[in-house]
C-alpha cells in the first residue's frame, strides 16, 4: 500500500509514469522524501521545464482567447447567423 500512496503524490505532482519508474525505488516514506542526489534533481528539474513549457503554452492560448472574445463582444452579432445554425451541416436531398 506503501508504493500506491508513493505513485499517487508523484502522479499529483505532475510526473509522468516513466518519471515515477526511475524515480520510485529511490522513494522513502509516504510523502515520499527523494533523495537530493544529482540523477534524481536532473530528471525532477526536467519535468518542471516540461510543466513550465505547457504552462507557458496554455496561458498564451488563454490570452489569445480571450482577445478574440473580448474583440468579438465589442463588434456585436448584428447580422451573423447563431453559432449552433451557422455550424449545421447541409443535408443532403
Amino acid at each position: 500500500m506503501l508504493r500506491v500512496s508513493q505513485i499517487r503524490h508523484l502522479l499529483d505532482a505532475g510526473l509522468s509514469s516513466d518519471d515515477i519508474a526511475y524515480l520510485l525505488p529511490c522513494a522513502v516514506g509516504e510523502a515520499p522524501e527523494l533523495p537530493g542526489c544529482p540523477e534524481l534533481l536532473d530528471a525532477m528539474r526536467s519535468r518542471l521545464r516540461r510543466l513550465n513549457d505547457r504552462m507557458d503554452r496554455l496561458a498564451r492560448s488563454r490570452a489569445a482567447l480571450v482577445n478574440y472574445i473580448d474583440a468579438a463582444e465589442r463588434t456585436g452579432s448584428e447580422g451573423y447567423p447563431t453559432f449552433t445554425d451557422a455550424c449545421q451541416v447541409p443535408t443532403p436531398a
